[in-house]
């Protein structure tokens, strides 16, 4: 179902604000990616995690800034969270 939300975000069916794109971003990129790690992650490694169409820098300057605050404190994994985050950000 996360798929199917970002796709249809990516295609424009479901707008959303900058700040949500930029949160729901963050929240991929933990998902996808894990605890952000200095040693393994590029200065730009947002640039593939496509969220919107003509995704900016500053877009994806923000999903960075986002996800390097997060750190696992829960016993659910990093992905399951971040997924329900996304589906109740999403539906509201």
């Amino acid at each position: 179902m996360c798929l199917q939300l970002r796709k249809d975000i990516l295609q424009g069916r479901l707008p959303c604000s900058f700040v949500t794109l930029a949160l729901l971003g963050s929240y991929a990129l933990q998902s996808e990616l894990g605890e952000y790690d200095p040693e393994v992650h590029s200065s730009e490694y947002a640039k593939d995690m496509k969220m919107a169409q003509g995704q900016t820098k500053e877009l994806e300057d923000k999903m960075m800034e986002l996800h390097q605050t997060y750190r696992s404190e829960c016993r659910l994994s990093p992905p399951v969270v971040e997924k329900f985050d996304f589906l109740i950000k999403t539906h509201d």
